[in-house]
């Protein structure tokens, strides 16, 4: 077994040896570089997520979403039992009643053999008016 000054000396020297190296790199590899080469490392360690999730905002900031306005309708369509919280309406002119997915509301879907789970978020946001606005939006969850 190697005494303890040994072992010392082997860390002293492997530090010093890190530390000129890294005084030589900081000194000749441009600072754009070393930050490309460091995003690149820490691409291929990090952990990969097994979900990716999407977020459909109700707004754009001018114009009203479509692609909200298409989920929103696609997913009162798949209301389930399972569902505990919903929102009904029903507009004047219309004879059926409108059902929705109230805030916070989870819903799971398979698509095509993709598990899809849908969750309805509504987030409040203050205008420069003193209007209060909300923005709603409805989130996906892939399983990659």
């Amino acid at each position: 077994m190697p005494s303890p000054s040994s072992i010392f000396s082997a860390y002293a020297s492997m530090t010093a040896s890190i530390m000129l190296l890294r005084s030589m790199a900081q000194e000749l590899i441009p600072q754009p570089i070393r930050g490309y080469l460091l995003n690149t490392f820490r691409y291929f360690i990090k952990t990969r997520s097994s979900t990716l999730t999407l977020i459909i905002e109700e707004s754009t900031g001018i114009a009203r979403n479509q692609v909200y306005d298409a989920a929103e309708s696609y997913l009162s369509t798949r209301v389930t039992p399972e569902n505990e919280r919903l929102k009904i309406s029903k507009v004047p002119k219309e004879k059926k009643l409108t059902i929705r997915l109230e805030k916070g509301e989870k819903l799971t879907d398979v698509y095509e053999g993709v598990c899809l789970e849908w969750r309805f978020i509504c987030a409040e946001t203050e205008k420069n008016s003193a209007n209060d606005m909300h923005n709603s939006n409805n989130g996906i969850s892939l399983k990659k």
